[in-house]
This record gives C-alpha cells, structure tokens and sequence, in this order.
C-alpha cells in the first residue's frame, strides 16, 4: 500500500503518537515518531506500524486538521484587519489635517484657547495618520510571513494494542 505521488509541490508534516517510535511511510519516506516530513502536496495516505500494536492509516486530502485551518485563518483575518483599521486611521487622521489646515489658512482664532484647540486637533490627526500607516505596514508583513512561512500540519496518533483476536 504505497503512495504514488507527481509534481513538486510539498508541506511539511509533524507526526506524533504514543507510544513514541512508530515507523512513519509517506510514499517513498521512512522515518520514525516523532517526525517532520516534507511531503508532496497531493499525498494520499500516511502509514504508521508499530511492533504489537494495530496498523493505523492517516487519510490525507480530505481536510487539514482543524487546529492548523483554524491557526492560519485567524492569523490571516487578523492581518486583513489590522490593515483595514489602519488605512481607517490614516484616512481619519488625513482629513483632520485637511481641515485643520484649512482652519489655520483662515487665521480666524478667536483667543489663544482657540488656537490650542486647533493644535490639539493637529496632534491627534497626526496620531490617527502615524498610528494608521503603523497598522498598515504591520498588518502587510504579517501577511507575507504568513505566505512564507507555512505551518505544518500536526497529527497525533494514539496506537492501539494488539490483542488476541488480531492475531487469528
């Protein structure tokens, strides 16, 4: 029961079980548990045997285990928001600026405590502009570590026993 496999594409699998020491196929791969594979992307069947213990198959391409899905989607909404909140930001902060600009080309303060508003009113456009394009940028790099750096897959198997019956 071997895997037939083409192309070039791979992921990186972890494997673990208990009891630890189960000999791992993938295809043309042998190693022993615990392991991290690379594996071609369109593997079929993960085989682990063990001395005394039932053969057990890990079926590939039906899904991802959940935990890593639910890892890398969150992770990439995470990145999506945190820009989305910053190109709000700067566009907030950009239009304070406008009108704060515009306020300080009129040169109509009333009072002094005018003017400390409209400076105020700078400050924190400035803040939502500097703060917005912080997110920006921040929320773009985790989105390409997240395209370059991809996670393996984790699997864990709990090995079986033999038992009498197993042997007939």
């Amino acid at each position: 029961m071997l895997l037939v496999t083409s192309g070039c594409a791979t992921r990186k699998i972890s494997i673990r079980s208990t009891p630890p020491g189960a000999t791992v196929e993938v295809g043309d791969q042998i190693s022993t548990t615990p392991c991290t594979l690379e594996i071609p992307k369109d593997a079929q069947v993960i085989l682990l045997d063990l001395e005394g213990y039932k053969h057990h198959e890990i079926k590939l391409g039906e899904h991802a285990p959940a935990f890593n899905r639910l890892i890398h989607g969150t992770a990439k909404a995470h990145a999506k928001v945190a820009q989305i909140a910053g190109m709000t930001l700067a566009v907030v902060g950009g239009l304070g600026l406008l009108i704060w600009a515009n306020e300080e080309d009129d040169n109509d303060f009333e009072s002094d405590d005018e003017q400390d508003v409209g400076w105020t009113f700078f400050g924190i456009s400035m803040s939502f502009l500097l703060g917005g394009s912080a997110l920006i940028v921040a929320g773009r790099a985790a989105e390409e570590s997240l395209e370059d750096q991809e996670r393996p897959y984790s699997y864990y198997v709990e090995l079986e026993p033999n038992t009498p019956q197993d042997k007939k």
